[in-house]
């Protein structure tokens, strides 16, 4: 169970962005990323799946059953908007939370 989810993300050019996702059950559930081409259900993520931006990186935290996993981009470059998601898995459940990334408030730089 997804028990925090990313919030709404607006960056600028060569911010740093976290996206923040938690998840808890028992076993401990395993989080993957996804960043998407397009808005999509759950059904068809690894079809539109894209590389996470070559900027990016995954912190993560297990303590007993729950796990922290936090998405990093830094620097945020103008081609790394758009879906990212989070997918707890527990089992053969999967919980799936989505968040739009870097919507452009861009700056020149």
């Amino acid at each position: 169970l997804i028990t925090e989810e990313p919030g709404p993300v607006l960056a600028m050019y060569n911010d740093s962005v976290e996206l923040i996702c938690k998840a808890t059950g028992h076993p401990t559930p395993v989080i993957e990323w996804y960043r998407l081409s397009v808005e999509t259900n759950v059904s068809t993520l690894e079809e539109y799946s894209i590389e996470l931006p070559s900027s990016a990186f995954i912190e993560k935290t297990i303590t007993n059953t729950t796990e922290t996993s936090i998405l990093i981009i830094d620097p945020v470059d103008y081609d790394d908007f758009g879906y990212y998601v989070c997918v707890a898995s527990l089992s053969s459940d999967k919980f799936v939370y989505a968040r739009d990334c870097c919507d452009s408030d861009s700056e020149s730089g």
